[in-house]
C-alpha cells in the first residue's frame, strides 16, 4: 500500500498533466466501456450526494453539431 506521500504525488501529477480534448474521432465506444464510465459517473464523490451533474448522450452528429455551436 503507497504511503499518503506517494498518493499526494500521484494526485498534483495528475492534476497537472490534466488536458482537455477538443477533437474527437468518429469511432463508436464500445458499449462495455460506456457502461464502465457510467458506473464510475454514479459512483463518483460529489459532497454527500449535494453537487448534481447531468450525463446527455447524443448520437445524432447535426445534433452534437449545433449543440457544440452554440455551446
Amino acid at each position: 500500500m503507497p504511503d499518503f506521500y506517494d498518493v499526494d504525488k500521484t494526485t498534483i501529477k495528475n492534476l497537472q498533466n490534466h488536458r482537455t480534448i477538443r477533437e474527437f474521432e468518429d469511432t463508436p465506444i464500445d458499449p462495455t466501456v460506456l457502461q464502465s464510465l457510467f458506473e464510475a459517473m454514479n459512483r463518483t464523490a460529489s459532497a454527500n450526494g449535494l453537487q448534481q451533474f447531468s450525463v446527455i448522450r447524443v448520437k445524432d452528429k447535426a445534433l452534437r453539431k449545433g449543440l457544440a455551436d452554440v455551446a
